[in-house]
């Protein structure tokens, strides 16, 4: 089983689901990919930001279904955990300032991507979905990569994948037709039979896709009851 878990699977418009969100418990520390706007209740309800020493969030773009939690768990930390809170998005400064508009009164930074973060060497490549999104290559522990919204595949993750270099591929899907994300026809294309239970699949727009992506041989990324 990967060390990687979700809090959610869904996409922008699937309330049923929760957002798309991954953690990594480490023990002190917690490393989270996005916290979009179903996410701060997640966290506070199953107990993941008590008692750690840091908290690290990834941030693969800015759409709100991405980062809506960023504002609260801000505030919430602040008031609250007290805990060494650190936020990373390449284009940070335009993050920053997106959360300023929202009224935060206290000083907070928002970093740039890290090359290592908790024991693991990080890579990140960008992809095509909107103006600054990004994928996240991990290596330690296990070794995977995470795509964020993508329209593509990215090559070089696939290489790796196949070569095993990479244990999983957590990847996005759609069956909507949406020019922004990858649809699962070209899941299919790229990904034989026999290593699609290594490609977790993720933002789902409703759970009778979650069934149609099992049915083909992949893996689901999502809460254990998925």
């Amino acid at each position: 089983m990967s060390i990687l878990k979700f809090l959610g699977n869904g996409s922008a418009f699937n309330y049923e689901s929760f957002n798309t969100a991954a953690y990594i418990d480490l023990g002190e520390d917690l490393i989270l990919i996005d916290v979009g706007e179903s996410i701060c209740n997640e966290l506070i309800k199953h107990h993941l930001l008590e008692n750690r020493k840091n908290v690290y969030i990834l941030i693969t773009h800015t759409h709100s279904d991405h980062i809506g939690s960023l504002e609260p768990l801000l505030y919430y930390n602040y008031n609250f955990l007290k805990t060494n809170f650190q936020v990373f998005y390449k284009k940070r400064c335009n993050l920053h300032k997106l959360l300023c508009l929202t009224g935060i009164d206290f000083k907070f930074k928002v970093y740039p991507f890290p090359k290592e973060l908790g024991g693991f060497k990080l890579d990140y490549v960008e992809q095509k979905h909107i103006p600054g999104s990004y994928g996240f290559f991990f290596y330690g522990k296990e070794n995977f990569f995470f795509s964020g919204d993508t329209s593509i595949i990215n090559q070089r993750a696939v290489e790796e994948l196949k070569s095993g270099k990479l244990d999983y591929l957590y990847h996005e899907v759609s069956f909507s037709g949406s020019k922004i994300h990858t649809q699962i026809e070209k899941l299919e294309e790229t990904f034989p039979k026999e290593i699609r239970n290594k490609v977790y699949l993720m933002h789902f727009e409703n759970k009778e896709d979650i069934e149609k992506v099992k049915a083909l041989g992949f893996n689901v990324g999502g809460p254990k009851d998925e």
